[in-house]
């Protein structure tokens, strides 16, 4: 109804709050949609990379089957020299094919296909055709004679007379190379004639390592000892400065009594020994070595490489000196203990120690016929040579009963990897994963075992599409963030309103708008930033498919090598960028957050971290005070006993995992009773444990509680949907007058209600709206009264909380009389408004053109038209006669009446003008009591 419209009121300060929250969430909402749309494509990318939930079946496989935690905790060279063998062993169970083929630079061909050989080229998936009856038999005796049959291909690629002939190239025109004796092709000798494998059985699992496993160490350098450790080595034990040629200094050895007298002397004996090497060496392993001299075994190694060693160069990778070697045994990695081993030394006939000659150790002896028999004249199951003798009982030998040679006190790091590929069919993602086991060695000789897997994958084309779209969303974003920056704040200091942002400005920081918009431009080139990274890494070299393919083309150990590590170092710089956006993505989740705490509702994480932000603060300072007292206490007094403690950090990460009731330490100084660890555990569970982390819940606790209890006073918000979905819809219909005129004009006038108590401030009308509210242009928002009214009734019936209208003025206290308004008094009489005057000049059609908020039916000269008149007439005689009072120079001495007396008699009522003026022409409903007219005095006074 009509007169039902003219009379509505809005609750000021809930009205207030209301366009506060529209405000906020129209100027954010079309910036909040391409956030989403950006956080949704972006993770989308990053998701689409990678098979992730495949990598990670991939390698929960792995490492299970390469037994990784049994890397982590080895601690000794036995443990680590066993666990390196166990890895070849688990490498060589997943290796469909011959790998040794593939990746050694060069290999013993009578013990590569010896079943006696368990070494070196173990694969039990296939077998090499030996029987002479089968049609690609493998001749090993012409093979060992390097004999072809001319049924053999030709020409060949081997052939010298080709156009480009190998170094190792046969000459089928020499009867040393071809033999007319042989019946059929001799397999394995031509590249058109290779061994053709026979299948024995099926490969079983999806994962292949398509190469041996590489190890490679870096070494520091041997410097003399200091202190003590030189006293001991150079002058009690003397050793490596006395020689059997020459007198030995007799203060600089070791000496010790005989148990027993000499049975032949009766003199109490003194024997005396020195070493011919030092002791124990001391490593500088800051220090890196660049050369290292490899004393490994070989089955076909010289006197010179066991007891000299090969000379072997470092690889620079990334600042690190690396000496590497493809093994497919850990026995490649260490030799014979001088003396362990027995050969006879005799160079003809059978291996049998019995037989004529000695039976000395090869190593011992420079004249050993062992180095001199070098040729196989047969084949190698089948003789008995003293090399296969050799080979035989030190392969026999465990690892730990042999010398680590690779592995030795130099080694300042080992790392054992292989590379596991898990191919897929056409649609699906090939996954390439590097396995590695690493033990570092610190400067005291303590090892650490770590483990790693890193894997990468074919990109498919689903990836490039949503990387396209997230980069479009990018720029959309970014090009609304920097026009939103142009227009509210390059532009609005020249040509728009400052006050246009209204009360938004006393908002906490993180929910203005200027500190929105940024931060989504930081997210938005975070985003652009990362997603064009993963374009130009995936598009630009190296590729590491095409690079593995290439290296098995060139089929040297060196590509091999050095593709290793390509992929290595490719997998580091997408696992960095992985990093990287990690957090980004977090960045991304606390603008969510910030994004969320612009409706109350969804904002009680974010304020309440801002109600509780500086208590956390001075928190925080007091708690690290303590844990850096308990740190140095912990490590200073308990590190000798307990591995929790061995240093500051440590005893941190201990004393975190006790604050956060994790783990509470036990170690053996309690169980040895010690007082002061007992006393260090009680003082740290009460102070910190107990006390502090209960202030910490505390005041979480207390501000969420004063978060909650604000909750419960605002009454202007609504469901969150639904208020998101309202900012949407006016977003999209451009609704007039916009919430942030509304608000600006509500600021502009918050000065003059400063001192005015929220429950005495006056409601808002129509008329006030209608008469005061105007645009940047200086024009009135609303054209007429109707569509003033029409705005108040929407906004009236707009909100409801438990059953009521919030921004329904409700408070007969603080509701204005018909026709009047907060503020007409400061406007003057000639602008105060005239309902009926105004509708009698405002067509019907003037007034629907107009901006409408509900539909309203228009009803000439109501009764309240006629009250308002009554009121207006009564208006004008109070201010005529106060004109007329103020010209008179003292009217109450010439016995005249006073202004109020005249207007009281004018009223035809003896009561106080005041409150009669306001109270006539109101409804019984809406009149005034004394006690709720003298509550808005102080108002009215103002004015």
């Amino acid at each position: 109804m009509e007169h039902e419209k003219s009379l509505l009121q809005l609750h000021r300060t809930q009205f207030t709050e209301r366009l506060r929250l529209e405000s906020r969430l129209q100027l954010v909402c079309k910036n909040l949609m391409l956030f989403m749309l950006m956080f949704v494509l972006y993770c989308a990318t990053l998701y689409l990379y990678d098979p992730l939930s495949e990598i990670s079946r991939i390698h929960k496989v792995l490492r299970h089957r390469y037994n990784l935690e049994a890397a982590e905790s080895a601690g000794t060279p036995r443990e680590i020299m066993g666990y390196l063998q166990y890895f070849i062993d688990a490498s060589v169970e997943l290796s469909s094919a011959l790998v040794d083929a593939n990746t050694l630079n060069s290999t013993d061909i009578a013990r590569c296909f010896s079943d006696d050989v368990s070494d070196v080229c173990r694969s039990k998936y296939w077998y090499v055709p030996q029987v002479s009856t089968e049609q690609d038999y493998v001749n090993m005796s012409a093979i060992l004679t390097d004999s072809i049959s001319p049924k053999n291909s030709q020409p060949s690629t081997m052939d010298c007379s080709s156009k480009k002939p190998r170094p190792n190239c046969i000459d089928r025109n020499s009867s040393q190379f071809v033999d007319h004796s042989i019946p059929r092709k001799v397999f394995g000798l031509l590249p058109e004639d290779p061994i053709i494998m026979k299948n024995r059985l099926d490969y079983p699992f999806q994962s292949v390592v398509p190469l041996t496993p590489v190890v490679w160490q870096t070494l520091g350098k041997k410097v003399p000892c200091q202190g003590f450790g030189e006293t001991y080595n150079s002058k009690i034990l003397g050793a490596g400065k006395c020689s059997a040629a020459s007198k030995c200094h007799p203060d600089e050895v070791t000496s010790f009594f005989s148990s027993n007298r000499n049975p032949f002397t009766s003199r109490l004996q003194t024997i005396f020994l020195t070493y011919d090497s030092p002791a124990f060496s001391c490593i500088d392993r800051t220090e890196q070595a660049t050369e290292f001299r490899d004393k490994s075994w070989e089955p076909w190694a010289t006197y010179e490489d066991m007891a000299q060693g090969k000379l072997l160069k470092s690889t620079l990778k990334h600042g690190k000196h690396l000496f590497y070697k493809f093994v497919t045994d850990v026995a490649y990695l260490q030799a014979p203990i001088p003396g362990d081993l027995c050969i006879n030394n005799v160079s003809h006939g059978g291996c049998d120690s019995s037989e004529n000659g000695v039976c000395v150790d090869p190593i011992t002896l420079r004249e050993h016929p062992l180095w001199s028999d070098s040729v196989l004249k047969s084949n190698y199951d089948d003789v008995c040579s003293l090399r296969k003798k050799w080979s035989d009982q030190y392969l026999a030998k465990q690892p730990d009963a042999r010398s680590n040679t690779w592995f030795t006190v130099l080694t300042s790091s080992l790392t054992v990897a292989a590379l596991v590929i898990t191919p897929q069919p056409a649609g699906v993602s090939d996954v390439v994963t590097l396995v590695e086991a690493n033990f570092e060695i610190d400067q005291y000789g303590s090892i650490q075992g770590k483990s790693k897997l890193t894997s990468t994958s074919e990109t498919l084309s689903t990836f490039y599409i949503i990387a396209s779209f997230c980069l479009v969303s990018c720029v959309l974003s970014l090009v609304d963030d920097l026009w939103w920056i142009y227009r509210h704040i390059v532009k609005s200091s020249a040509k728009m309103e400052l006050n246009e942002r209204g009360l938004l400005s006393n908002e906490a920081w993180v929910k203005r708008p200027e500190f929105q918009v940024f931060f989504s431009l930081l997210c938005t080139i975070l985003v652009a930033g990362q997603v064009t990274a993963l374009l130009v890494i995936d598009l630009s070299p190296p590729h590491e498919f095409r690079d593995l393919e290439a290296a098995f083309v060139a089929n040297d150990p060196d590509v091999y090598f050095e593709t290793f590590h390509t992929i290595r170092d490719y997998n580091a710089t997408l696992s960095n960028l992985k990093h990287a956006g990690f957090f980004v993505v977090v960045t991304l989740f606390m603008r969510l957050c910030i994004f969320m705490s612009l409706h109350p509702r969804l904002g009680v994480l974010a304020d309440t971290m801002i109600v509780v932000f500086d208590d956390t603060c001075h928190f925080l300072i007091y708690f690290l005070l303590i844990s850096v007292l308990f740190a140095f206490l912990g490590s200073w007094a308990f590190a000798a006993q307990d591995s929790q403690f061995e240093s500051i950090e440590q005893t941190f990460w201990t004393q975190f995992r006790m604050f956060t009731g994790v783990d509470i330490p036990l170690p053996r100084a309690v169980l040895n009773s010690q007082a002061a660890f007992a006393v260090y555990l009680v003082v740290y569970v009460l102070v910190v444990f107990i006390t502090l982390l209960n202030f910490l819940l505390a005041i979480v606790v207390n501000g969420y509680t004063s978060v909650q209890a604000a909750l419960e006073t605002n009454l202007s918000e609504q469901n969150a949907l639904y208020d998101f979905s309202d900012a949407l819809v006016a977003l999209l219909l451009r609704r007039k007058p916009s919430s942030l005129r509304m608000l600006a004009y509500l600021a502009a006038v918050e000065p003059s209600l400063a001192n005015t108590s929220e429950n005495s401030r006056p409601a808002i009308t129509a008329e006030e709206l209608y008469t005061r509210v105007e645009g940047v242009d200086g024009a009135k928002v609303f054209e007429t009264l109707e569509a003033a009214r029409s705005y108040v009734k929407y906004y009236a019936y707009k909100v409801r909380n438990a059953g009521v209208y919030s921004l329904l003025e409700d408070r007969s206290s603080c509701l204005m009389p018909p026709g009047r308004y907060w503020g007409d008094d400061v406007d003057g009489a000639d602008t105060r408004f005239d309902d009926c005057s105004q509708r009698r000049g405002t067509s019907l059609a003037d007034q629907q053109k107009h901006f409408t908020y509900g539909r309203t039916k228009h009803k000439k000269d109501p009764m309240h038209c006629k009250l308002h008149d009554l009121m207006s007439a009564v208006k004008d005689i109070h201010l005529k006669l106060e004109q007329a009072a103020a010209s008179a120079e003292d009217p109450n001495q010439d016995g005249q009446a006073s202004p109020t007396d005249l207007i009281a008699n004018a009223a035809g009522n003896d009561a106080p003008v005041d409150e009669h003026v306001q109270n006539a022409g109101a409804p019984p409903s809406l009149q005034r009591t004394d006690d709720e007219q003298a509550s808005c005095s102080t108002v009215t006074n103002s004015l």
